[in-house]
């Protein structure tokens, strides 16, 4: 196999978690050729052992401050590219989603121009409704949206152009298309229709072509919060607003209280769905974007597919995320106690910081 570079662009809420985890810890095996992941910068060595490369992807956006670091930060990707000779280079970001296409085709051509025509751009695409439930699901966890899913869709379902971070995929992939051609790869994220119904193994099966691979077996991560345990953190946000707690340690803090959740078992067992009236909506907002990824991508009809079967699985009534319907009075008592303790403490700890600040500035 001739060395080649593989972007692996999302999308976003597709199982990226779990291939980069894999990527990093080195779990795919094939005697037949070496999978090399590049780090991006000095402090993590030449080769990743955990994470992504989201500020690489972040400096094709023209709005980022990393736009100016994208000269040092590809060269230095390309560099450790290049020393370790691999097979199989992958970098991979969500945050590619987004990217203008063309931006990332100007970068290769200056900073990795070998691999121009040693190309494989790769996403996978989590049906529509499926996508509206997990893309809530990631905000309300990190604190960055705290309506109702009726109001995300509401705001989502406008948001039809390339650039804009809706949940339409075919005017952005077709973008990328016309891009890289034949360079580029989708896949469904439908569990039925992947390599061995894993994400992980579809995704090597797909860069490593012929060459024979083993993987361990599958590990769900990032994988989506029980409605009680969304609903804790939701209220978490919530007071730590109140209380001024510093933004990115309130987001840091709930998303560990999601991992933690994962870790040690779900607060509850209600799955997060769509209700009857808000899914018929979601499929006929994105019916015709469903049918043209299917005309455009796939074979059979997945996204349509996917569509009819959310309408088929929704539940009656809009879900609740008042903590007072989901939890007993003893939970309650003991998340609203620790949902308050949490929120001081962030922003106790915000306000000594802003005072040694005035301090040293003093």
């Amino acid at each position: 196999m001739p060395p080649k570079l593989v972007i692996h662009a999302g999308s976003f809420k597709s199982g990226s978690t779990a291939i980069q985890f894999a990527l990093a810890k080195k779990a795919c095996r094939c005697s037949t050729a070496s999978i090399f992941y590049p780090g991006l910068n000095r402090r993590e060595g030449a080769e990743k052992i955990r994470g992504q490369h989201g500020s690489l992807a972040e400096t094709l956006y023209p709005e980022k401050a990393a736009r100016k670091r994208q000269e040092a930060m590809f060269t230095r990707v390309a560099d450790n590219i290049r020393s370790a000779g691999a097979d199989v280079n992958v970098i991979s970001a969500e945050k590619f989603e987004h990217a203008n296409p063309k931006a990332l085709q100007a970068a290769i051509a200056q900073f990795l121009p070998d691999f121009q025509d040693r190309l494989q751009i790769i996403f996978y695409v989590r049906p529509h409704a499926e996508r509206l439930l997990s893309g809530y699901a990631e905000r309300v966890k990190h604190g960055l949206f705290h309506g109702s899913v009726e109001e995300l869709h509401a705001q989502t379902r406008e948001l039809t152009q390339p650039r804009k971070r809706g949940f339409f995929y075919h005017p952005r992939l077709q973008r990328w298309r016309e891009t890289f051609g034949e360079r580029l790869t989708v896949r469904p994220m439908v569990r039925s229709l992947l390599y061995r119904q894993d994400v992980v193994a579809d995704f090597f099966q797909h860069i490593l072509a012929e060459d024979a691979f083993s993987l361990p077996a599958p590990q769900q991560r990032n994988s989506s919060p029980a409605l009680e345990d969304l609903a804790v953190v939701w209220a978490f946000h919530q007071a730590a607003i109140a209380a001024g707690a510093d933004p990115r340690q309130q987001e840091k803090f709930g998303n560990t209280l999601i991992k933690n959740y994962t870790r040690l078992g779900s607060r509850g067992s209600t799955k997060l769905a769509l209700h009857r009236s808000l899914a018929e909506d979601v499929a006929d907002v994105y019916q015709e974007d469903a049918a043209a990824l299917d005309h455009s991508f796939f074979e059979g009809t997945p996204m349509q597919d996917a569509l009819a079967r959310a309408v088929e699985a929704a539940v009656a009534e809009a879900q609740t995320t008042n903590l007072a319907a989901l939890l007993n009075p003893g939970e309650l008592r003991q998340a609203m106690a620790w949902v308050e303790t949490a929120a001081d403490i962030l922003s106790r700890g915000r306000q000594h910081k802003q005072a040694k600040t005035g301090q040293s500035r003093g």
